[in-house]
């Protein structure tokens, strides 16, 4: 308020500095006004520092300046008593107009109550001392009491109307902010939100109903009952719906409850083949929003996906990068060592001989054991190997101790078999993109050297691999890439 009646200064400065030099200029033909005189010029310096901003006037100058000038204007009253009768009307009216003037530059109804009444009441008892009572004495005193009284009430009308203003002001600025609150909170619980007029007008750009019925337009002040189907039942069914909603908004037992909801059918885009796009569409109604005086609607807009017809997508509208990254990741796909193409454990040629341990008492005659061996061929391929079988991270650890099994069991025939100390994660059978841990793995020699007849140099050194304690498989995430895709 204080900052308001400073600014109130110096805009009324910026009129009346001028008004104060040509009411110096009226004065000078007027006798026995020299202290009129100087209180004017007093009053012009001011006005003209304060418009120009050469000083910065706060609020207690401005009330100790307006002490000072009363006080010159009542000492006026003194230096004036002996007027002759002709210029009494002249300085009455200069007198009104100076403190008319005064209740503009600063509205502080405490400093104007005191200050008029007692240049009003000093005025007249001076005049009435020395002319006396008369007929024209008591319209003098009549005119004082009406500039007094007009005076104090205008200044505290003009008080009364800036508290107002202000507070107007500070009440439509906390109403913004919680609806743009309100409404960005429905934005992420609601599929869309549009605040209409009284007129059902949409009022701002309404993105969200770009989004729901795939358009790329601007809905400011377009009617909303546009947007609906064409359809006379649907119009009427909106209109007694907003009626109905801005009635019941009216009782307070309503802020408790849940907003009233209305099932309606916009218009979908006509390129994309969908008919009509269901919302369920909840009202609240905003009365004297903006102090504009009409009721305003807030509408919350959530989409039914249910029967949404999703059209069918268009070559044009993959994005070329997603094309062609697709197109690579396909050609590198059969040369890749991923476990899903080339060899795989039970389809390859090199698959000789199966022998199955099976339990004939059963119903189904369950598989035991399973035995495979594999044989090398004229029509080539690959060969089953270790490093296919065990997941590439555990490859070099597995390879580098079962290599240094194989040196200790040429140099010692004798040895006995041995435990992996770490786990062991290989390759599932039955889908190859996945691995499974085996929490124990031994290695033992498959036969001697000297046993097979031979040397290990000349036959080779075989071992058998055991595996046992498996867990629970590991959880593949996806690997596709697709590049230029984004979520927001």
């Amino acid at each position: 308020m204080e900052h308001l009646m400073e600014n109130n200064f110096v805009f009324a400065s910026q009129f009346l500095q001028h008004s104060v030099c040509m009411a110096i200029c009226v004065l000078l033909y007027v006798d026995g006004t020299r202290l009129i005189r100087l209180g004017a010029s007093i009053a012009y310096v001011v006005h003209v520092s304060a418009a120009h901003g050469l000083i910065k006037w706060q609020s207690v100058h401005i009330r100790l300046y307006l002490v000072i000038l009363f006080s010159i204007g009542i000492a006026e009253t003194l230096e004036t008593r002996h007027m002759q009768l002709s210029d009494v009307a002249v300085m009455q009216t200069l007198n009104a107009v100076f403190r008319l003037c005064m209740v503009a530059l600063h509205v502080e109804p405490r400093i104007h109550t005191v200050g008029q009444i007692s240049m009003s009441v000093t005025d007249v008892l001076v005049k009435l001392m020395i002319h006396g009572p008369s007929a024209n004495m008591m319209a003098y005193a009549f005119v004082e009491c009406f500039v007094a009284c007009g005076s104090v009430l205008l200044s505290i009308s003009l008080a009364y109307y800036m508290r107002e203003t202000l507070a107007a002001q500070f009440r439509s600025d906390d109403a913004e902010k919680m609806l743009a609150g309100f409404r960005r909170m429905l934005c992420g619980i609601c599929d869309g939100e549009i605040l209409l007029d009284g007129q059902l007008r949409i009022q701002g750009p309404g993105a969200c109903l770009n989004q729901i019925l795939s358009t790329n337009a601007d809905f400011q002040n377009k009617p909303f009952m546009e947007l609906l189907v064409d359809s006379e039942e649907e119009k009427a069914r909106f209109r007694d719906f907003i009626s109905t909603s801005s009635k019941a908004c009216i009782n307070p037992d309503m802020y408790h409850g849940m907003p009233p909801c209305l099932r309606a059918s916009l218009q979908g885009k006509a390129s994309t083949r969908v008919g009509r796009v269901g919302v369920d569409l909840f009202h609240v109604s905003l009365s004297n929003l903006f102090g504009s005086g009409e009721d305003y609607h807030l509408l919350a807009m959530k989409q039914d996906t249910e029967i949404q017809v999703l059209p069918d997508a268009r070559a044009e509208d993959i994005p070329q990068q997603l094309l062609k990254r697709l197109v690579r990741h396909r050609s590198q796909a059969p040369s890749s060592d991923s476990g899903t193409s080339g060899c795989t454990w039970l389809q390859t040629p090199q698959l000789a001989e199966m022998m199955l341990l099976v339990d004939a008492t059963k119903r189904h005659q369950d598989v035991c054991q399973v035995h495979l061996k594999y044989a090398e061929t004229s029509e080539g391929g690959c060969m089953p190997t270790l490093r296919r079988f065990i997941r590439p991270t555990d490859w070099e650890s597995v390879r580098s101790r079962v290599r240094r099994y194989a040196e200790e069991a040429t140099a010692n025939p004798e040895l006995g078999e041995t435990y992996l100390r770490q786990t062991v994660w290989f390759r599932m059978l039955d889908d190859p993109r996945r691995y499974m841990i085996a929490r124990k793995a031994k290695i033992s020699v498959r036969a001697s050297p000297r046993a097979q007849g031979g040397s290990a140099q000349g036959q080779g050194l075989k071992l058998w691999l055991y595996l046992s304690d498996f867990g629970a498989p590991e959880q593949r995430a996806p690997s596709v890439e697709l590049e230029g895709i984004q979520e927001n």
